[in-house]
């Protein structure tokens, strides 16, 4: 093998090492967002949990489910807490949001690492002696498919540079998904340290509820006869 290609070899190996590496990083972030959607409904991480959780397979739509969840479980009803802890429970809201940005923004890299394409360019080309066509060989980068059209139409093409990943910026993505995993890891800490934000849910009784209920009031048919609206 040629010197320039074993080089070119090396830089694609390379490049796979490290897509690898973020890869399983941010496995253990997802693992830690298990964690957290099961200490906001409190109960244990077995297999009908797994099942509610795991059955959407987008991240980001477990994400957008943890922030409605949050929106909930961090504010608690003042009355079965003491006022320290509902102070308590403030903080961790403001956690929460800046949490909730640092994970929905290093999806989105790890979208890229999952759909984009590993990828090269000829450039240089030129005519020897003897009338060969010589081209140089980019390194391998991450990049759009170029079949994609959809990426293009969203401007997402190899001239930007936060859409044409090199080792060093997949090096960075090691370093995000690690810095996103401490952060998550810090958050479901100080989430265990505290009570439960609400009190047990209760049995519904249908005729405790009042005008606010969402249930519209409706009075059972007396036969199966349709009516003639």
């Amino acid at each position: 093998m040629a010197e320039s290609e074993q080089s070119v070899q090396n830089d694609f190996q390379e490049l796979c090492r490290y897509i690898g590496l973020a890869l399983v990083t941010w496995q253990r972030v997802e693992e830690l967002h298990f964690h957290i959607f099961g200490r906001f409904l409190g109960v244990p991480l077995g297999q009908i949990a797994s099942s509610a959780y795991h059955s959407t397979e987008s991240f980001d739509a477990r994400h957008k489910m943890l922030g409605r969840m949050a929106s909930y479980f961090l504010n608690p009803i003042p009355e079965i807490l003491p006022g320290k802890t509902v102070k308590q429970y403030s903080r961790l809201r403001s956690q929460w949001q800046e949490l909730q940005k640092l994970l929905k923004d290093a999806n989105s890299n790890r979208n890229k690492l999952a759909h984009y394409t590993a990828d090269f360019d000829l450039t240089n080309m030129r005519i020897v002696e003897g009338g060969d066509v010589v081209f140089d060989v980019t390194p391998y980068t991450l990049r759009p498919g170029p079949l994609n059209f959809v990426s293009r139409l969203e401007g997402r093409t190899k001239d930007k540079p936060e859409h044409n990943l090199g080792i060093p910026e997949l090096k960075q993505y090691v370093v995000k998904f690690t810095q996103a995993q401490q952060a998550t890891a810090a958050f479901l800490l100080e989430l265990g340290k505290l009570p439960a934000p609400h009190a047990p849910v209760e049995e519904l009784h249908l005729e405790s509820l009042d005008e606010s209920s969402p249930f519209p009031e409706k009075s059972p048919p007396t036969d199966d006869t349709p009516s003639d609206s």
